[in-house]
Parts: C-alpha cells; structure tokens; sequence
C-alpha cells in the first residue's frame, strides 16, 4: 500500500516550503495590484487566481481544495480581517 507520509524528518523538511516562501505566498493573495491590502469580500476570488479551489461544504461553510503546501489560510484570513500584513502570522516552522 502506498503511503504519502515521509521516510524520515530530513526528507519532510526538503520537501517544506520556507518560511520566506509561505509570507511571499500569503503576500501575493493578500495585497492587490495597488500594494494595499485586499478588502476581504476580495479574499475568494484572490485564493482561487492561486489556485485553490473553494466550494461550500454540507453545512454550507466554504471548503478550500488543493491548497498550495506554501500558503497559509489562516494567515491570509487574519491579514485582510486585522489589516495587517500576514508574515505577523506566519510562524517559523518547527
């Protein structure tokens, strides 16, 4: 059977992207072309020029697919709700 988990600690920090490259990837969803934070009615449609998917669940609250590994949407949601930029968000991994 086929596992997606990683043989060891080395090959998962390989493969996780750095916390440059998750702030860069929260950066680009959350500020518009202008350099201004996105208002965050705006939020959906800059996730999925990403290229996340987003649908509505069972219960009718949205559901994100395909979320790339580099971006952080908690990070995005608190940047456009709080005003501020997402790398105050972005924790150094472990």
């Amino acid at each position: 059977m086929a596992s997606d988990r990683y043989l060891s600690d080395a090959d998962s920090e390989r493969a996780s992207p750095s916390l440059e490259e998750r702030v860069a990837a929260a950066r680009a969803v959350v500020y518009g072309d202008d350099g201004e934070l996105i208002a965050s009615e705006e939020l959906d449609r800059a996730l999925a020029e990403y290229g996340v998917g987003i649908g509505k669940s069972e219960d009718g609250l949205p559901e994100y697919r395909d979320v790339p590994q580099e971006l952080s949407l908690s990070a995005c949601h608190m940047a456009v709700d709080l005003r501020r930029d997402p790398a105050e968000f972005i924790a150094p991994r472990a």
